[in-house]
């Protein structure tokens, strides 16, 4: 690995000094099966393309590493934004530097976590014909039947990282938080520009948070939920960098909007992942559209990550032919000819097609959610929203379709709702005995209790296939089956023995399903 002073030197170089940075480093490069240096990230026109800027997480957890990724970042490039909770910079590339030779020399140093383009993204919408006048969405996700149980609270609000909104709409009058302009960063009351620039904020806006029993138009899942817009861009079509459509999610989040809704290419982008874990580590949700290129996303894991990706389904709950979907992708939502508030006049509409719609009707899910369960942990959300999910592809979580399609109905009726765990007792006595009921799970079903000493975190969990919200979990006792109603039980399992108080949570799984709330509590000596 190359010292931090003569990569210092290399990259105020010339486009041939990092080439040749690049080429030495990666000539083992085995991306195409014949050990050449290949790009890593392509252009694709009209969806993803380069900016001239990148994102840079240094190497977490390595206090040495961390300072010296720093300090090659700031002296060797122009910084444009460093976000914080992120721990992301974002810097522009000299002239005659390309992303890939960029990305390739500064991975090299072994200093960085990740290096990525700060893209431009595009919004995810396929135009259809906007004389349509019918939601079919909500009743093919029993929305009416979910309204009967709950019809949103304004002070749970979504907020919409789009291209702005028609804040005169008839369909905003109710509920509109203030708006925040991402690209200028500056909030609507102090100049920032939020109207819409686009049309395609207007609209994704109108599927998450209409206003609703209003005798006009149609409405949103969410009709009576507060809504926030935050516009990311400032081009007429919509194009957005990356850095700042993840900067309007964290700042929907920061000001107290539970889900964050973006809907735009780029939800591979470990930028997008990261930040979907700062917001939970927050108490909300981010979701991202899948995109629209039918292709069959195979990685990550959709449970590995914090980001919640939504394909688009059409009316006969099948997949859009648009829609990607896969491994990846957690769950799907309607999004094929969605009727919806539009940007031309304050009382227009139109119908449109995209995971650009399937994303905010599935975050306005994820806030009533919330709105009809103060308190729930952005855990327990997530679980609810997935569990309670119409399962409409192969029988369970399935490589196509995910957890499935959003249901409102079974949302609020907290159907698949967070199982339940008991410890008992509570601190524990080291080199007593402690006793776990886990209730509520679905019968006859796989289950665990699983303990960490290290505290919160997102880890999967193989052997059950969930991911847990505990750090390093250990299985407490054996995996157990489930009875007929859905119970199991750890009796007088032995606590090893301990020098000092130590502080310890629990958190209870069933395979491929929900995991339980976390309890928190210590073992004494």
């Amino acid at each position: 690995m190359r010292s931090s002073k003569s990569m210092t030197g290399l990259l105020v170089g010339t486009i041939t000094a990092l080439s040749l940075t690049a080429g030495s480093a990666f000539a083992n490069d085995n991306r195409t099966g014949q050990g050449a240096t290949v790009p890593w990230f392509v252009e694709q026109p009209g969806n993803l393309e380069f900016s001239g800027s990148m994102i840079a997480r240094p190497v977490q957890n390595d206090p040495a590493r961390n300072n010296a990724a720093r300090t090659m970042i700031l002296e060797n490039f122009i910084v444009r934004m460093y976000i914080d909770l992120n721990d992301e910079y974002v810097f522009q590339l000299p002239q005659g530097v390309g992303e890939n030779q960029a990305a390739q020399a500064l991975m090299a140093t072994g200093l960085f976590e990740y290096i990525q383009p700060d893209w431009i993204c595009y919004p995810q919408l396929v135009p259809n014909d906007p004389s349509r006048n019918t939601q079919w969405h909500h009743s093919r996700m029993e929305n009416y039947a979910g309204w009967d149980v709950h019809v949103g609270d304004p002070g749970t609000r979504v907020g919409i990282c789009d291209t702005g909104l028609r804040t005169t709409h008839e369909e905003f009058v109710l509920h509109r938080a203030t708006g925040y302009n991402a690209v200028r960063g500056q909030w609507e009351n102090q100049g920032g520009n939020v109207q819409d620039i686009n049309g395609h904020g207007t609209h994704t806006s109108g599927c998450a948070a209409a206003n609703g029993n209003n005798a006009r138009g149609g409405l949103g899942i969410g009709w009576s939920l507060g809504h926030r817009i935050l516009r990311v861009s400032e081009s007429s079509n919509g194009s957005a960098n990356c850095s700042t459509l993840t900067t309007a999610a964290l700042v929907a989040a920061q000001n107290g909007d539970k889900c964050s809704s973006v809907s735009y290419s780029g939800v591979t982008d470990p930028s997008v992942r990261t930040t979907a874990q700062s917001i939970r580590n927050l108490g909300g949700l981010l979701f991202w559209a899948a995109g629209n290129s039918g292709q069959n996303m195979g990685s990550p894991p959709r449970d590995n990550d914090a980001v919640i990706v939504v394909g688009a389904t059409t009316s006969g709950d099948g997949r859009a032919s648009f829609s990607n979907y896969g491994l990846y992708v957690d769950l799907f939502a309607p999004g094929d000819g969605i009727y919806s508030t539009y940007n031309s006049s304050n009382n227009s509409y139109a119908t449109l097609s995209g995971t650009s719609m399937a994303c905010p009707i599935a975050a306005g899910v994820g806030a009533m959610i919330y709105s009809n369960n103060p308190g729930w942990t952005s855990q327990q959300v997530e679980a609810l929203l997935k569990s309670s999910c119409t399962d409409i592809g192969a029988q369970g979580v399935d490589s196509i379709f995910g957890y499935g399609r959003v249901n409102l109905k079974n949302a609020m009726q907290g159907v698949g709702a967070p199982i339940a765990l008991a410890v008992s007792p509570r601190p524990l006595r080291g080199g007593g005995t402690v006793t776990f009921n886990i209730t509520d799970a679905r019968p006859n079903t796989q289950v665990a209790v699983y303990y960490s000493i290290r505290g919160l975190g997102n880890t999967f969990v193989p052997e059950l296939n969930v991911t847990l919200g505990i750090l390093d979990p250990i299985r407490a006792g054996a995996i157990k089956t489930s009875d007929g109603n859905g119970a199991a039980s750890w009796v007088n399992l032995p606590v090893p023995r301990v020098g000092r108080r130590i502080f310890v949570w629990f958190q209870g799984a069933e395979h491929s399903g929900r995991t339980t709330p976390i309890i928190d509590t210590w073992v004494d000596p």
